[in-house]
Formats: C-alpha cells, sequence, structure tokens
C-alpha cells in the first residue's frame, strides 16, 4: 500500500513491455496522478514503445513473474492505435 499522493514504487519497475525485436521497455508513470490530493489504486503507466508493437506484457514481481503474449486480436489494434499518433 502507498501513502496518499505517492506512486508505488514496484509500479514501473516491475512492469514491461516486449517489443518484436525482443527487447523490455519499461514504463514510466503519469504523474499528473500523484500529488498530496490524490489517493489511487492502479496508477496509468505509459510505456514508451516508439512506435513499435508490443508482442507481449509481464510482470517480475518478485512473488510472481509471468508474461502474456498479445494476441493478434490485441495487437492490430494497438497497432492502428499508434500508427494515429504519428
Amino acid at each position: 500500500m502507498c501513502r496518499p499522493g505517492r506512486a508505488p514504487r514496484t509500479s514501473r519497475r516491475h512492469v514491461y513491455a516486449r517489443l518484436e525485436a525482443g527487447p523490455r521497455v519499461r514504463p514510466t508513470i503519469d504523474l499528473r496522478q500523484v500529488g498530496p490530493e490524490r489517493v489511487f489504486s492502479v496508477p496509468y503507466l505509459k510505456v514508451p514503445v516508439g512506435g513499435r508493437v508490443p508482442v507481449a506484457l509481464g510482470t517480475e514481481l518478485p512473488a510472481i513473474v509471468a508474461a502474456t503474449a498479445l494476441a493478434p486480436e490485441l495487437s492490430r489494434p494497438l497497432e492502428a492505435g499508434l500508427r494515429a499518433d504519428r
């Protein structure tokens, strides 16, 4: 549990997106959600993929090490969204 106004420390370090070529990309946190008047349970994480499409999402928490491949029905909309952002 984190104190109000502080982002959980494990959020960014233990979550990743794996890109097609294999590298893992760690997310950044939306700092607008962090402040003394804000209480949240799940922070908004943004993964800077640089226009590349993630093929898997994973976590490396000490008690949970897991990754999930993104099926084409998930990766196609992501790819379309990334193209729209260019």
